[in-house]
């Protein structure tokens, strides 16, 4: 069950990582565009078409807003299996200290019931 978990959480980082370097990308390009749209100003530069270069502008300003949600849910997803995932790990701990306390609690047993037998007394 921790194994399942572990790999989830691992998922959800990498896909975490992927939106954001698109999230970068998008902002390289826009800040390239903007660049080019600026050199168009300044003379001497290549006529880029302005219209071109909005129409880009908005389709990633689109592209950045979804890749914001999907980023956002994605965090809410991996926080979720990170919760998960560190209850998932106190249970087992419990269970292995309840175990090892009934493992030490037959062993004094075991050790009360061969003193009784032996005959001997209890210290």
């Amino acid at each position: 069950m921790t194994a399942v978990q572990s790999l989830m959480k691992a998922r959800l980082e990498m896909r975490i990582s992927t939106l954001a370097a698109g999230l970068a990308a998008i902002a390289a390009e826009n800040a390239e565009l903007l660049a080019m749209q600026d050199r168009r100003y300044e003379g001497g530069a290549a006529f880029v078409d302005p219209a071109a270069i909005l129409a880009r502008l908005n389709a990633n300003m689109r592209r950045k807003a979804q890749l914001e949600d999907e980023l956002a849910a994605e965090r809410q997803a991996l926080l979720q299996a990170s919760r998960r995932l560190d209850m998932i790990d106190v249970r087992t701990a419990d269970c292995r200290r309840e175990q090892e306390k009934k493992a030490q609690a037959g062993l004094i047993d075991e050790w009360i019931a061969g003193k009784l037998r032996s005959g001997s007394s209890l210290p």
